[in-house]
C-alpha cells in the first residue's frame, strides 16, 4: 500500500505445507528423546533449518524464536526478540541490530494480500485517505499507542477507523449539499475533524463500525453483531468490519 514510515517495522508471514500440521504432535513427542546438544547444531541450509525446526519443542513461534537466537545472537545480529502469543494475532518480534530493522512475524495469516488489496482500493477512491494516514501513523507511534498486543491501535486497525470516517464525513457533506464546501479538502480540518470524533464524540460502548458499502455504524449488541464484536469483560473495544 506504500503507508509506511521511516520508523515502520517489516510484516511478514510464514505459511507451511499441508503435511506439517498433520506431523506436529508426532514430532513434539519426538523432541523428548533428542539429545541437548543437538540444539546447538548450526543451520546452514534450507534442508538443515526445516530439519531443526521439525525437531525442536514448543510452538512453532516458540521454535523460530529459539532458531533465531541461536542463530543471531551470538555473532551481534539481535537487539531485541519477544514471542507475543497472548495477543489476538501472535507474533514473534525482532530487531535487526546491524540495520536496526524491525520484524514482526506471524504464521498462517492468508488474509494479508486481502487487506492491502482493499487499502489500496480505498486509497485510489478516497485520496484524502493517504495524508492522513501518515500523520496519524505518525502521532500514534509518537505517543506509544502503535502497538496492538499492549493496547494500542494497529496499523490497519487505524487506516480502516480513517476510512469510516471519511466515509461518514462524506455522506454528511452530501445530504448537506456542501460536496463543494471550503473545507472538504482541507487536512488540517480532516485531522481535527477525525481527533474530535474518536476522541469525545463516539461511543465505544454501544457502536460498532462497518467499512461495507460505502461506510456505516452499528449496535454492538444487536443479535446478530453480539456473538462477534460484544466483549463483557470488555465493552469499551474498538469493534470493525
Amino acid at each position: 500500500t506504500g503507508l509506511f514510515l521511516p520508523s515502520s517495522d517489516i510484516d511478514l508471514v510464514i505459511h507451511f505445507v499441508a503435511d506439517e500440521d498433520k506431523n506436529e504432535e508426532e514430532r513434539s513427542n519426538n523432541a523428548a528423546s533428542k539429545e541437548e546438544n543437538n540444539e546447538s547444531n548450526n543451520i546452514d541450509s534450507q534442508k538443515d533449518w526445516k530439519e531443526h525446526i521439525a525437531a525442536s519443542s514448543g510452538s512453532r513461534m516458540q521454535r523460530f524464536a529459539d532458531a533465531i537466537r541461536r542463530a543471531w545472537y551470538a555473532e551481534g545480529k539481535l537487539s531485541y526478540l519477544e514471542v507475543v502469543d497472548s495477543a489476538r494475532v501472535p507474533i514473534v518480534k525482532l530487531t535487526h541490530k546491524p540495520t536496526k530493522i524491525s520484524v514482526d512475524l506471524s504464521f498462517e495469516r492468508r488474509n494479508g494480500k486481502e487487506s492491502a488489496d482493499l487499502m489500496n482500493d480505498m486509497l485510489a477512491k478516497i485520496p484524502p485517505l493517504r495524508p492522513l494516514c501518515f500523520v496519524l501513523k505518525a502521532y500514534t507511534a509518537a505517543r506509544g499507542i502503535n502497538e496492538p498486543y499492549s493496547g494500542g491501535i494497529g496499523s490497519f486497525l487505524l487506516q480502516m477507523m480513517i476510512v469510516s470516517f471519511l466515509q461518514m464525513r462524506c455522506r454528511e457533506e452530501f445530504n448537506r449539499g456542501r460536496q463543494a464546501c471550503a473545507n472538504v479538502k482541507n487536512l488540517g480540518s480532516m485531522l481535527l475533524e477525525f481527533l474530535e470524533l474518536y476522541g469525545i464524540d463516539f461511543n465505544y460502548v454501544t457502536t460498532g463500525i462497518s467499512v461495507r458499502n460505502d461506510g456505516s455504524y452499528f449496535p454492538k449488541g444487536a443479535s446478530e453483531r453480539k456473538e462477534h464484536f460484544w466483549i463483557p469483560g470488555k465493552p469499551f473495544s474498538l469493534a470493525v468490519e
